[in-house]
Order: C-alpha cells, then sequence, then structure tokens
C-alpha cells in the first residue's frame, strides 16, 4: 500500500496551545493533527471507452482545411491515463483531500505525467471514413481512507471513497485499418 503523506509536528501543536489561551495539549494535538489519503487496491478490470476527440483528415477533412494535406485518416484521440475520485462518504474530506486521493491512486499505480494520445486509421475513396473505432482500458478500482494522525501516534480512518485510475489503453477499429472497401 502507497500513500501521500502530509505531517505537522508537534512542535507546531505546542505553539498552538501556547497561542490560544485555555486549549489543552490534548486539545492543541487534535487541531493540530495531520492527515494523509490512504490508497488500497480493490480490483482490476478491463473496460470500453469512447474517444476523447475524433476528427478526420485528408480529403474528407474538406477543402481549405490544414487536415486535408495530412492524408486520409479517422482520428481517435485519449488520454494515457485518467484518475477519478469519487464522492466521500462521511462529510470529512474536503477537495485538498481529494487531490491527495489522486495523488495516492497515480503513485500506487505508478502513473506518470497524463498526456494526450492519438490513434489514426487510414481510410479509403469512394466509401470515405468509415471505420469505428473502440478504446480498452485496464481500470484499477481502489478504496480510499483518509486517516488522521495524532500527535500522540495513533491513527483513525476518519472518511473514506472509492476512486478508479483507467489506464494501458489500446485503440482498436472497426472494420480494421488494413480493410480495403
Amino acid at each position: 500500500m502507497k500513500s501521500y503523506r502530509r505531517f505537522v509536528s508537534a512542535a507546531v501543536a505546542a505553539a498552538v496551545a501556547v497561542s490560544i489561551p485555555g486549549l489543552t495539549a490534548t486539545e492543541a494535538a487534535a487541531v493540530t493533527s495531520s492527515t494523509y489519503v490512504q490508497a488500497t487496491l480493490m480490483e482490476t478490470t478491463t473496460v470500453t471507452a469512447d474517444c476523447s476527440s475524433t476528427a478526420v483528415w485528408g480529403v474528407a477533412a474538406g477543402e481549405g482545411t490544414r487536415e486535408r494535406r495530412w492524408g486520409n485518416y479517422q482520428v481517435c484521440g485519449y488520454p494515457t491515463a485518467a484518475v477519478t475520485v469519487g464522492q466521500w462518504q462521511d462529510g470529512m474530506a474536503d477537495e485538498l483531500d481529494s487531490i491527495q486521493g489522486a495523488t495516492a491512486m497515480k503513485t500506487a499505480a505508478k502513473i506518470g505525467l497524463i498526456q494526450d494520445a492519438q490513434s489514426r486509421c487510414v481510410y479509403y475513396m469512394p466509401t470515405g471514413p468509415d471505420r469505428s473505432p473502440t478504446v480498452t482500458v485496464r481500470r484499477r478500482i481502489y478504496h480510499l481512507d483518509l486517516v488522521e494522525r495524532k500527535s500522540d501516534g495513533s491513527t483513525t480512518a476518519v472518511d473514506h471513497a472509492e476512486g478508479t485510475v483507467d489506464d494501458r489503453p489500446s485503440v482498436s477499429w472497426s472494420p480494421t485499418c488494413n480493410t480495403r472497401p
């Protein structure tokens, strides 16, 4: 299990106790407790998705377009990975915790920089663009715990959510790109 963590030192707890009159050391520790998100892999599956963008290059792009000179291709755009954090169940998490959740899943899944990619499939005239792309991705489902660490070292899960990482995309075309009409 990998998790992204942020910690606040016990020295900060002591400073908070001194700066707020009437606050006990225990209450100051609660105020300055640190949280982190822990991601646990629950399931891996394969799913299909649509292209995030589509385009047509070449003759079908039309006169006067720059895409016309790039060759007769249908183009399917897709991200190299996608990370989604679901709704936190107990309402204790905030936007920063969701960002931490996404980071924890990216770290656990060893996802680097997410980029846009393209798959191109040639089309032939006179039939024109007649191919249908399907994007297949590996989906990993994670259980996310928002964990609170108190200054005494104890930890408690204070909220939880589900998140997904989609990666390893592959694009297939129907009919295949090598098929002439």
